[in-house]
Order: C-alpha cells, then sequence, then structure tokens
C-alpha cells in the first residue's frame, strides 16, 4: 500500500560538478525540501492517470471503471474532482488530455480531438487527423496545442491548425510538448539514419538536441519534459549505458547521469522525467522489480522522495515544487501529490561561529529559530531529527528559550553527534522536522569540523 511518507533519503553530491554544467541548473536555486505524499484519488472507487499539472496545483487526468466508463477530469489539491467529459463518450474512447493556467483542456477522444475552453467541449479535428497523443504538457496559456499524426507535426492555433514545415525524413513523430513561447520538443524517429533522437522546434528551426557523437547515444526514450527557457530534459541510451538522464540547455545537451552520478531514470511510459522553470527535476527510476522511486533533483542534489510498489508514471512537477504522479496503489491506481515543506532558520551551536563539530563528541546543540514567518513553539520535538542529511540523529531533550532575543522563543534542541553521521570535512548540516499540525520544514547550517588527524 502506499502510504505518506515524510522521511526522504538524500544523497549529496560534489556542488562544484554543477560549475561544470554551464549553468544547465540555475544558480542560487535553495537545497531540496522533504516532501509530503497525499493521496488525492483514495476515496473515489475508479481508476485513475495524471496526464497534466499546471501551475495551479491542478491535475488533468484519465478516469476509468473498467468496461463502464472512462473520463477526462481535473482534480485539485483538496481531492475534490471536476468531470470534463461528463461520460459523453463510449468506454474505451477516452485516451488522453492536457491542461493549461486558464481553465482550459485539450483532450483526445473517440479519434478527435476536443477543445475545453472552460464552459464546452468543441471538436477540433472533425476526422481531419489522426492525433497520436495529448499527454504532458501540449496545450499552453495562449491556448495553443501541439499535434502529431504519424510523420507529421501541427500546432492548433486557437483558430485553425497549422502543419509545422519538418522535411520529409521523418517516419514518426510523438510526445510533442509545447510551452508558452511556442517552442516544442518531441521524440522523431528518423529514415537517414535510421534512429530515435530528440527535437526541438524553436518556432522557425527544429534542432536535433541528441545526434551528438560526443554524447554516444543510440536512441532515445519517453516523453521528453520542456520549460519556459527551451530547456529539454529526457532519457536515452548511450553505447555504454541505458536510460541516461539529458538535458538540452538551451545551448547543449548534458549527461546529468554521468556528471551527477544519478540512478538511471525509467524510461518508457507517459511521463518519466519532469522538469519547471525553476530547473528542478523529478524522475523515476526501476530499481528492482516490482518497484519505483521517485527522485527530486536540485542544484546539483538528488533526493529520494519516495519508493513504491511498481506502476509509477505520469510525472508532472510545477514551479511551486509539488510533484503529482500516478501509482498503482490497494485496489487500483491513484493520483499523488507530492508537497515540499518550510524552509527555516537553524542554527548550530547557538552564539558561537564558525559553528565547530567534533564528530566525535557526545552532544551537539542546535537551535529553531522563531521569525515572523515561523513559530518555534509549534514544532513537534519528536519529529526533528539531525544530521549529514537531516534524517540520522533524534533530539535527546529540547526546551524553549529566547536565544537572539528578540521576544520570539526559540527551541535548543541535543544531540548526540556520533548519531549524526557528520564526517571530518563535511560543510553543513541538515535539520528537518515536522510541525504539530504536520507542516514539514527543513534548515541547513554550515559547519567547520575539528578533532579530525591530518593524514
Amino acid at each position: 500500500m502506499l502510504t505518506e511518507h515524510n522521511n526522504p533519503y538524500t544523497i549529496s553530491l560534489k556542488v562544484w560538478l554543477i560549475i561544470i554544467l554551464l549553468g544547465v541548473l540555475a544558480p542560487g536555486v535553495g537545497l531540496a525540501l522533504p516532501f509530503k505524499i497525499i493521496n488525492l484519488t483514495e476515496n473515489h472507487d475508479q481508476n485513475f492517470a495524471s496526464h497534466s499539472f499546471n501551475s495551479l496545483g491542478v491535475v488533468g487526468a484519465f478516469q476509468t471503471t473498467p468496461n463502464v466508463q472512462d473520463d477526462f477530469v481535473l482534480i485539485d489539491k483538496s481531492g475534490n474532482i471536476t468531470n470534463l467529459t461528463q461520460s459523453q463518450f463510449s468506454p474505451g474512447t477516452v485516451h488522453s488530455g492536457s491542461i493549461n493556467d486558464n481553465g482550459q483542456a485539450a483532450i483526445l477522444a473517440d479519434g478527435d480531438v476536443y477543445f475545453f475552453d472552460g464552459t464546452s467541449l468543441n471538436n477540433i479535428t472533425n476526422g481531419s487527423l489522426a492525433v497520436n497523443s495529448l499527454l504532458g504538457h501540449t496545450l499552453n496559456n495562449s491556448g495553443h496545442i501541439g499535434l502529431s499524426t504519424g510523420s507529421q507535426l501541427f500546432l492548433y492555433d486557437g483558430t485553425a491548425i497549422v502543419p509545422i514545415p519538418t522535411g520529409d525524413n521523418f517516419i514518426s513523430i510523438e510526445s510533442p510538448q509545447l510551452n508558452n513561447r511556442g517552442q516544442i520538443a518531441f521524440l522523431g524517429i528518423t529514415a537517414i539514419p535510421n534512429r530515435a533522437d530528440m527535437f526541438l522546434f524553436t518556432g522557425t528551426t527544429i534542432l536535433n538536441l541528441s545526434n551528438d557523437p560526443n554524447l554516444k547515444i543510440t536512441d532515445v526514450n519517453g516523453s521528453p519534459s520542456i520549460n519556459e527557457s527551451g530547456k529539454v530534459l529526457f532519457v536515452a541510451n548511450t553505447t555504454t549505458s541505458a536510460n541516461n538522464l539529458f538535458l538540452f540547455d538551451g545551448f547543449t545537451t548534458v549527461n546529468l547521469t554521468t556528471t551527477l552520478g544519478l540512478p538511471a531514470p525509467q524510461p518508457f511510459g507517459a511521463g518519466p522525467v519532469a522538469l519547471n522553470n525553476n530547473d528542478q527535476i523529478a524522475f523515476i527510476t526501476n530499481p528492482s522489480a516490482g518497484f519505483n522511486d521517485l527522485w527530486f533533483l536540485e542544484n546539483g542534489q538528488v533526493f529520494k522522495i519516495t519508493s513504491q510498489g511498481q506502476g509509477m508514471g505520469g510525472l508532472y512537477i510545477n514551479d511551486n515544487t509539488e510533484i503529482v504522479f500516478s501509482a498503482n496503489d490497494t485496489g487500483g491506481t491513484d493520483v499523488f501529490l507530492a508537497i515540499p515543506g518550510e524552509t527555516i532558520v537553524i542554527d548550530i551551536n547557538p552564539k558561537q561561529f564558525p559553528n565547530r563539530v567534533n564528530p566525535k563528541s557526545r552532544n551537539i546543540k542546535v537551535a529553531i529559530m522563531s521569525t515572523d514567518s515561523f513559530d518555534a513553539t509549534t514544532v513537534d520535538a519528536a519529529s526533528v531529527r539531525f544530521g549529514a542529511s537531516g534524517l540520522e540523529a533524534s533530539s535527546k531533550k529540547s526546551r524553549l528559550r529566547d536565544l537572539n532575543r528578540d521576544g520570539l522563543p526559540d527551541l535548543l534542541a541535543w544531540f548526540d553527534t556520533r548519531l549524526t553521521g557528520l564526517q571530518c570535512g563535511d560543510t553543513q548540516a541538515r535539520l528537518t522536522g515536522s510541525t504539530i499540525d504536520g507542516h514539514l520544514f527543513d534548515g541547513i547550517d554550515s559547519i567547520v569540523t575539528i578533532g579530525c588527524r591530518r593524514r
């Protein structure tokens, strides 16, 4: 059974590797936060699959009662469901859909593309195109839709369906993803050479993002993800290993898997990888038969959010660092939302700077500071963990004190340093926890290790 997972596991990566990426990941983005997993559809009998996700936290999803009825629905963060198709299509004929931030949707049903303008559904293809899929971000905020059919690429501009010139070398064009600038990332299979590559339509030209001999890519797998900067995230095989995560940063394509030492992403299925406008990345792995892991990558750190059973897919991340995915659960398939916690201020060994830490000592004090936006008196002391990743040691004791004399009570907690996982040479430590009412938080402070023998 898929349950809430409040204690993620973190693998720290060398920050200097990000410099090598030449700005691939946005500078100045904060460190990864703990996430809380919420099952949005657990109170409903139908099966659900996430197909799209917008910046408001609304999910566009496929809802099915097998052999009875299929629909395309909207699911908000409270689990409320709005049915856009209202059972007007026969079972098995509702295929996929995409939503934007303006309450609009594009839905592939009964062989045609329907545009929902916020009030009603309108058939915009009327049998003229055999569209492959509308999964992901195929609909942008201008009401434009990226479409593919066989070997052709099209754009619905709000009035008409316009063909995009791609030449005659494509055998197949799949999984178009459209941003608000009108750029389209898509998987294309070419006749010469006969291989699958990732392409970007810039609005005027088509770029091949993966056919660079230095990348050693043999073929591309699955759907891409594109953000408003025209950066494209995708999965591809290379001559040396399968399922590598690649990012086109607007200038060059980088293999994130080999550069950062990431686990191999799951290649196939809808939404295997996701990229937002903060250059934050989410991806799914399949470490063993019957299990999937969900990962979050930010500023050179990869962060495992949860480990679940098989069937994870439909992965999307918005600019609020909210992540949606679908996965098998007891009795069916549900849609889940991962919500990040709050960044708080902590002070290791208060009134001391630099914060000297002897990894072999018995005690270390860490203060959780109250601010105008965070009340340390609401902390659930039993939930607090501190250490190298923020998951290691629980506090031995804690008490409230106004440590900085600002009139606000702070929470001072004591930990056994030997249980924190801190080692000689570490430069920071992390604290995680939750408030009494379940809100997650996370804080980081710098340290200087002492008591370490030099070799």
